[in-house]
């Protein structure tokens, strides 16, 4: 993947805040709409609305190491997930909190925390307690919260009805192709939601068997 000289210059500008989990203002660096939208079609960054930017993870890995993203929307996805999690980790350890703890604790922009709270609060998620200053409580334990991307979804709903079943039988029967079903069922795997256990059918090479950890 080749970058015009204006998309590298954004790239490096989004990269050099990212440390500090700061959005971009196109506008104010002098980055056209055109070119941050070409950023985000390859995965590069996304738009935080208004003027405001951010680097996802596959644009600074792309940005450090010359790493194309694998999956644009999954890196995307992943980036967003974690900005949840830590809020969603604070606010149950932290009950009644406020925006400005939040955004004190949380290594985001403070319009990036505002988003995901207001988000969350939609998904019925935290509750700000309905008046000014808004104080934040998680209405479940974050542990049964599960932020899933399409794939993962659609394998998890799968092990529910069939299960347990090897890679190749989910990828054929969920449409998911084989070289993107690996890294769905790793994730799940490491997230501890999903395990496998080894086949030894006579005459037959080993293969894993996929199924879903009760909790």
């Amino acid at each position: 993947m080749q970058l015009s000289y204006e998309q590298r210059k954004a790239l490096d500008a989004l990269e050099a805040v990212a440390l500090d989990s700061h959005l971009v203002d196109a506008e104010l660096e002098g980055f056209s709409n055109a070119t941050m939208y070409s950023l985000v079609r390859k995965g590069l960054a996304i738009h935080e609305g208004d003027n405001l930017w951010r680097i996802t993870l596959g644009g600074l890995a792309y940005a450090r190491d010359g790493i194309e993203p694998k999956q644009r929307e999954q890196a995307k996805a992943l980036s967003s997930h974690e900005i949840t999690d830590e809020i969603l980790h604070y606010i149950q350890d932290n009950p009644n909190c406020t925006v400005k703890e939040i955004h004190a604790n949380v290594k985001a922009h403070l319009d990036t925390i505002r988003y995901h709270l207001k988000a969350l609060k939609q998904k019925g998620l935290v509750d700000d307690g309905g008046t000014r200053p808004y104080k934040f409580t998680v209405t479940q334990p974050h542990e049964t919260q599960i932020h899933l991307d399409p794939n993962e979804q659609r394998v998890v709903h799968y092990l529910q009805e069939r299960q347990p079943a090897s890679r190749r039988t989910i990828a054929l029967d969920t449409g998911i192709p084989e070289g993107t079903i690996t890294g769905v069922l790793n994730r799940l795997r490491e997230r501890k939601l999903i395990d496998a256990l080894i086949n030894h059918e006579t005459g037959r090479k080993p293969t894993f068997l996929w199924f879903l950890i009760d909790k």
